[in-house]
């Protein structure tokens, strides 16, 4: 009896013996091929493993990683799980906040890595990637907080003080964004996003020329970024420089052939050189990349109706409507091609929607008060272009016409007196009236 229990021991022993170093050879080879980034043999050795030794939380950790590597933040989450029931700590709430975010649940990610801060109140990256949670929920000031308490735990990262530069460019603070820029810059001179980042903030602040050489310094650093060219091309077309900007955008194409704006902004550069097919060619192909951008559709109407194309104007004027209908120069466009094809009413109609969105545009009033002159409706007519006076006191072109309306409302003495302000003003029609009309008056 004696002998069999020893044998049972013996056995008992022996596997005990050999089923630690089969767990110990798998981890020891799911690490080898973490490390040369095998991530699914890693992920079949650390599953091996964990068939050995379920309740052990850090391979489901191991496990979850390597799914993470190969973006299956689903799966990884689902690991990371295990791992927080069978032993809760920080990295392993940090590490599944961070597959949250991939999957935009935010507000999940924001949930996990207050947890990991509140397990370890000192670790710099925890605030980081709350930070960065916070940026994706437009939730900027709080963001900037958290990257501040990331720069005081560590002054010495780059891209904390680009993130925080980045949210305070969300928020229009220009010069803060720069000001964080520049310490990113200090820390990493060899970093061309940080270049590039600061050209987007110099470019809102008008600076386009510094803006330029920004992205200089950034193609410099990375030659094959197109968004460096593209942007670069934003701040020359700012500066009028169209032909060198549509050069930019074009090796921004070659670099990305699949990015809708560069298209769309190497289109507006073309329509301001007056090449309207080339415009709508590049238009064409943004549509094409992406059909859901209302302003697409509305500069390729711009250039059609400087082609004189004005059902096809028109025509994309109102796909830009159906994507957006809250923008007033949207509606002013579509009238004013109504208003070439000598559909006045129609055009009214637009104007007036063009009003309501945006009651203090001039032009939306005096553009009214054309269509109106053309149906004989005069008194509506002065009204428009009384309002449009209102509110621009100094365009000429809007006393001419007042005159013309009161005109022919018979009231020549004020349309005298609109004109000679149409004179004084710089209105080159009006001379030939004043001098053969009013003079008589």
């Amino acid at each position: 009896m004696k002998k069999i229990l020893f044998l049972i021991q013996a056995i008992i022993i022996v596997n005990s013996y050999f089923g630690q170093t089969a767990l110990s050879q798998y981890i020891f080879q799911g690490h080898q091929k973490d490390s040369i980034k095998d991530y699914r043999g890693a992920i079949a050795d650390f599953t091996r493993a964990i068939d050995l030794a379920p309740d052990d939380a850090g391979l489901y950790f191991k496990r979850a990683m390597a799914k993470y590597s190969l973006e299956d933040f689903a799966g990884s989450i689902l690991d990371f799980n295990k791992a927080i029931e069978l032993k809760p700590n920080d990295e392993y709430y940090n590490e599944r906040g961070r597959s949250k975010h991939q999957l935009n649940d935010f507000n999940g990610a924001i949930t996990d890595f207050t947890k990991a801060i509140e397990l370890d109140y000192k670790s710099k990256n925890y605030y980081y990637n709350r930070g960065l949670s916070k940026q994706e929920l437009k939730d900027y000031n709080s963001a900037i907080i958290d990257y501040t308490k990331a720069i005081e735990l560590d002054p010495n990262e780059g891209d904390y003080f680009d993130d925080r530069g980045d949210s305070k460019y969300e928020l229009k603070d220009y010069k803060g964004a720069i000001d964080d820029l520049n310490e990113a810059i200090k820390l990493n001179p060899n970093n061309g996003d940080y270049y590039n980042h600061r050209g987007i903030a110099k470019n809102e602040l008008k600076d386009h020329k510094g803006a330029v050489e920004e992205y200089k310094k950034a193609i410099k650093l990375n030659p094959k970024e197109d968004d460096y060219y593209n942007n670069r091309g934003v701040s020359k077309y700012d500066l009028k420089d169209y032909k060198s900007a549509i050069s930019d955008y074009t090796k921004a194409i070659e670099l990305d052939p699949n990015e809708s704006i560069t298209y769309y902004n190497r289109g507006n550069a073309k329509y301001e050189l007056k090449d309207y097919y080339g415009a709508i060619k590049d238009h064409t192909k943004a549509i094409e990349l992406d059909s859901t951008d209302a302003d697409y559709f509305y500069e390729r109407g711009n250039a059609k109706d400087e082609l004189e194309n004005y059902k096809g104007a028109i025509d994309d004027y109102t796909q830009a409507i159906q994507l957006n209908a809250n923008d007033a120069q949207y509606f002013n466009n579509r009238g004013l091609s109504k208003y070439n094809l000598n559909d006045f009413a129609n055009s009214i109609l637009d104007y007036t929607k063009a009003i309501d969105l945006h009651s203090t545009d001039e032009n939306f009033y005096y553009n009214r008060g054309l269509a109106k002159q053309e149906l004989k409706e005069y008194a509506e007519a002065i009204s428009d272009f009384t309002r449009a006076i209102e509110l621009n006191p100094y365009d000429g072109d809007f006393y001419y016409n007042r005159g013309n309306a009161k005109d022919e409302s018979n009231n020549k003495r004020g349309a005298c007196l609109d004109w000679e302000k149409a004179r004084v003003l710089g209105n080159k029609d009006v001379k030939s009236i004043y001098k053969g009309y009013c003079n008589n008056q």
